[in-house]
């Protein structure tokens, strides 16, 4: 189990989750620890050969329910969770805080979701389960989900409905960060969109489709063409060329299986992390190829038949053997590099990095190592990140791996590249948006003005600011909209989503009752993330006290110090050992450009004047913001310019 809210991007510790059989019977009662996890527990299953017969009679999984609560957050109950046996899955779970608004009622009132058996074990279309699923507002308080056992098949899946595969425009397969979830029929407008990241996506559309327990080489080979149509629909724009505002639905009349909130089985999410920028195509095009695919058993297609890899892959075939065998012989698996999310540190080297290995690779790892921590304290800390892979190295891998649900190994491949990766970028993601929010200045009361489309200034910026930062707990309001003071279509749809599931007329205006609502959801995910400082309110400076003169060390040599972003705002009046690195960071820039401030500061840890008319030389220099404060964007210029 991994409780945890803000995308992923903060766990929920203390989190009490209590494990029932059918009968209402507790088996167990845990407590999450400071990551948002606990342990693994063992629980009765089926007869696992039961998964391998598309034409057993009987059910080849256990359910369980879990019920989660903590203080703070709206309670979930997550139904008819399936467990196959010799399987290991995890449940994520993803809490919403309370809103200052709700009442005690309201606090009493649960989140459901309901799990359904994999389309492989279905005997009918699920299709008629997808039409009742109708997440309701936060307000209501009702999470419904129906979720098929692993395996499950599709019955008149629509993956024959969209583009062969023809040559498309010709551009760069693009590998998203997320992908936008439409949880109905295209046509259903009551249905929510919700952004997935994508590798869960891909692991969650599996666990929905496919059993766990079949061979490995029929295993891959699903992914691959789960991948593959995922990454068609993106390519070609099926959807947003048709005016939608989602990429893919989870409506198998027209797409593949997706069941928001289920749980995960680990072998299949091990594959999905590895090979979720690897996609089908045919020979001599570059778009990945359309890779319509049914169950085989209750519904045929001209694709791939789920339940035929089982039988290829135990006849040996490879992966590129059984998907050639459905699509033809000149298709072949490509890799994509272009990765949405890939950050300055760059794409994974291609050698796995382990214990005794130095390189600056294992320094960029341990360094993000380091940031995550500050977000996930179980997490040891690397106290030397210099590149040499050792057993405090070791001991991070391992917690991060344990954490994050990869295979616990201790070594870093493509899988946990990838995450710390990812997950690195959403935690500095929320600093930045806690530094962008303290440039804006988000008043402590809500504006008074009435704002909609085609508005401009600054009451504009603040809302964009808002509706970004709620984004990242609540996945159905759109996010990563440009902070510009305009009023465009992007932010008036993020507008109506906002109020369509926050139980308010949806007509992208923002007035007293909008402001009011934003404000009410805004300081309750402040008050759920107690360790964050307020926004609204940022904390007292301390006097600024100027220190003697003193004879300034020798500058240190350029490149070669690369100290992680503490993790807040550095500003003047300060006084640590954070600032201290920073001066020393911004003496490193200053040998290289003599010209940028002068003298030299004493690097002593205090954020005075000349430190100050130091920052913002350096912010004008490197065209930054020049506010004098140092976020995480310009601790992460300091430390390129330093190494450059």
């Amino acid at each position: 189990m991994h409780v945890s809210t803000a995308g992923d991007n903060y766990p929920v510790k203390g989190a009490r989750v209590v494990t029932r059989d059918k009968g209402g019977r507790i088996l167990f009662d845990q407590v999450t620890d400071a990551n948002g996890d606990t342990p693994y527990v063992e629980l009765e299953a089926p007869n696992p050969d039961l998964t391998l017969n598309p034409e057993t009679a009987s059910r080849s999984y256990s359910t369980y329910d879990v019920e989660i609560s903590a203080q703070g957050f709206h309670p979930v109950i997550i139904h008819d969770v399936e467990i196959v046996a010799g399987t290991r899955a995890y449940l994520p779970a993803f809490m919403h805080p309370n809103l200052q608004s709700d009442t005690q009622q309201n606090i009493t009132r649960l989140f459901r979701r309901y799990i359904g058996p994999p389309l492989a074990a279905m005997q009918h279309d699920p299709e008629d389960n997808l039409d009742h699923v109708d997440e309701q507002d936060i307000d209501g308080d009702f999470d419904h989900v129906d979720i098929p056992p692993p395996g499950a098949v599709r019955g008149g899946h629509a993956h024959q409905v969209g583009p062969p595969g023809q040559p498309g425009p010709v551009r760069q397969v693009l590998i998203p960060t997320y992908v936008t979830v439409h949880l109905g029929r295209p046509d259903n407008r009551n249905a929510r969109n919700v952004r997935v990241p994508f590798v869960e996506y891909i692991a969650n559309v599996a666990s929905s489709e496919i059993f766990p327990t079949w061979p490995e080489a029929s295993l891959r080979a699903n992914i691959h063409a789960i991948v593959t149509f995922t990454l068609n629909r993106i390519y070609t724009e099926w959807y947003r060329s048709r005016g939608f505002n989602f990429d893919i639905t989870n409506s198998t009349a027209f797409d593949q299986y997706y069941v928001h909130g289920r749980n995960i089985f680990q072998n299949l999410h091990n594959i999905a992390a590895e090979i979720f920028n690897q996609y089908v195509r045919r020979q001599g095009f570059s778009n990945p190829f359309f890779t319509s695919y049914c169950n085989g058993t209750t519904s045929r297609c001209a694709g791939m038949s789920q339940w035929g890899t089982v039988t290829l892959a135990n006849q040996g075939r490879t992966p590129i053997e059984i998907l050639r065998n459905f699509y033809g012989q000149d298709i072949e698996i490509n890799t994509s590099n272009n990765i949405q999310d890939v950050r300055p540190q760059g794409l994974y080297p291609g050698t796995p990095m382990r214990l005794g290995d130095s390189n600056r690779y294992v320094q960029h790892m341990q360094l993000m190592l380091n940031r995550i921590r500050q977000n996930f304290p179980a997490i040891p800390l690397i106290p030397n990140p210099n590149g040499y892979f050792g057993p405090e190295t070791d001991a991070a891998v391992r917690a991060f791996q344990r954490t994050f649900n990869l295979g616990v190994d201790g070594v870093i491949g493509p899988a946990t590249w990838n995450r710390i990766t990812q997950i690195w970028g959403g935690v500095t993601r929320m600093a930045e948006l806690d530094a962008e929010g303290t440039r804006i200045g988000i008043p402590a009361n809500p504006p008074n003005v009435v704002l909609r489309q085609g508005a401009t200034g600054n009451n504009v910026r603040q809302l964009q600011w808002l509706l970004n930062y709620i984004s990242t707990v609540y996945e159905f309001v759109p996010g990563d909209l440009i902070v510009d003071g305009r009023f465009g279509a992007g932010t008036a749809n993020s507008v109506r989503e906002f109020q369509r599931n926050f139980g308010l007329t949806a007509d992208g205006v923002v007035g007293p009752a909008t402001w009011n609502k934003l404000y009410d959801v805004f300081r309750s995910i402040e008050a759920s993330n107690p360790e964050r400082p307020p926004i609204t309110t940022p904390p007292p400076q301390p006097p600024v006290v100027t220190p003697p003169p003193v004879t300034p060390p020798p500058p240190p040599p350029p490149g070669g110090f690369q100290p992680p972003y503490p993790g807040y705002l550095i500003r003047q009046g300060q006084r640590s050992d954070n600032v201290r690195s920073m001066q020393r960071l911004l003496n490193c820039v200053r040998q290289r450009i003599p010209t940028l401030f002068t003298p030299p500061l004493a690097e002593d840890g205090v954020f005075g004047p000349l430190t100050l008319a130091a920052v913002r030389a350096f912010q004008s220099r490197f065209g930054l913001a020049v506010d004098g404060i140092v976020g995480p964007i310009t601790w992460a210029a300091l430390v390129r310019e330093c190494n450059a």
